[in-house]
């Protein structure tokens, strides 16, 4: 099912023995998972700078604690001699960078706790040079970590937030290379910045309509990133008339009409039963070659202008909320939010499904009924 859905690589296509399905070029638009992309750009980092041997042996020391009841105790003497909060260690998992970051997050918090306890144990702890490494990667991806939990949501819109964070961790990459003092801190971010616009190319992203529609769309951010608001304004009309006429082709809403189109329509209709068993389909025909194409033009331009008008929200707000409150004022372009605010930007919550599903029905729990 999955290799029916992605794209086909050049090599699959031109594998005869594969059925079309598989090889084939899909008629739809792949969204990368963003997610999963920021973790390559990540991992990219961490080899480049030799980061995974530290991260290792913080894992081991991690579990150290977690399976000695005694070392936790000693630490916890150290958490309350050095005056620091009592927390636990955190075990990262490997197929998410952010427990990583988690795990030396609060590896540095507890440094002069962990130092101390492990100096009285007798076993060794990190180099300086080590430290410098974790605290340098816990610094820099601080503000990235800070919007993976909401890129993964499932109550929210994701795919429209992709260009704004994308921006805002660039934008917090340059700044701390350009004001902090010179270490391992820089050179990690140096690295993650051009990791990232490797990764994340502007071909792919800024300059893509999919993206482009959705940030427009959304009322935290509209069009405060687009360098030309006139083609902004332009793109968001066409695909609000595009939308419309697809409504009118299956029947979801009703073209109007004036008495006289109306009229005419009757009467070539009419005409058109008697002479062909095409009748209806002729009646539609004539239906849609008489839409008030130019007032329905002029009507998505006036609406599309007062909606780029209206001040965003803030950042932390529900644009599905601000959408539910201003649906009547903007009839043209609620189809169009439905649609692309819909999207998600990462694979995040349909793996929380089958994660729980898995959960749910396990090998010894294959008999459950839908109640249960």
């Amino acid at each position: 099912m999955v290799k029916a859905l992605s794209e086909p690589s050049e090599k699959t296509m031109s594998d005869a023995s594969l059925p079309d399905i598989l090889k084939n070029k899909r008629s739809w638009q792949h969204v990368l998972c963003y997610n999963h992309t920021l973790q390559l750009a990540i991992s990219d980092t961490r080899k480049k700078i030799d980061l995974n041997a530290v991260i290792e042996k913080v894992s081991s020391m991690v579990a150290r604690y977690n399976r000695s009841k005694t070392s936790r105790e000693s630490l916890q003497f150290f958490q309350e001699k050095h005056k620091l909060p009592l927390h636990d260690l955190i075990q990262m998992v490997s197929t998410r960078w952010d427990s990583e970051f988690l795990m030396l997050e609060r590896f540095v918090e507890q440094k002069a706790a962990i130092t101390s306890e492990q100096c009285k144990a007798g076993v060794n702890s990190l180099t300086a040079q080590e430290w410098k490494l974790a605290e340098g990667y816990v610094e820099v991806l601080r503000p990235v970590a800070n919007f993976t939990a909401e890129m993964g949501s499932c109550k929210k819109p994701t795919l429209s937030m992709v260009l704004p964070v994308l921006f805002e961790i660039k934008s917090t990459l340059e700044d701390f290379i350009k004001k902090s003092k010179k270490g391992t801190g820089i050179m990690f971010a140096k690295i993650l910045l051009a990791n990232i616009k490797l990764r994340f190319p502007d071909i792919q992203y800024f300059e893509s309509k999919l993206y482009q529609i959705a940030m427009l769309l959304d009322p935290r951010f509209k069009n405060v990133l687009v360098s030309d608001n006139l083609q902004a304004a332009a793109l968001l009309e066409d695909m609000a008339l595009e939308k419309w006429r697809q409504h009118i082709r299956r029947g979801i809403i009703q073209c109007t009409t004036t008495n006289q189109e109306a009229a005419n329509i009757s009467a070539l209709s009419a005409s058109s039963q008697k002479k062909t068993k095409w009748g209806h389909f002729q009646k539609k025909t004539v239906m849609v070659k008489n839409m008030e194409m130019p007032d329905k033009m002029d009507s998505i331009k006036r609406k599309v202008e007062a909606y780029l008008q209206i001040p965003t929200i803030g950042a932390d707000e529900d644009p599905l909320a601000w959408w539910r409150v201003n649906k009547a004022a903007f009839p043209l372009l609620v189809p169009l939010a439905r649609h692309y605010l819909a999207l998600a930007a990462t694979e995040t919550s349909s793996e929380r499904v089958f994660s729980v599903g898995g959960n749910v029905v396990m090998q010894k729990r294959t008999n459950l009924l839908s109640q249960h």
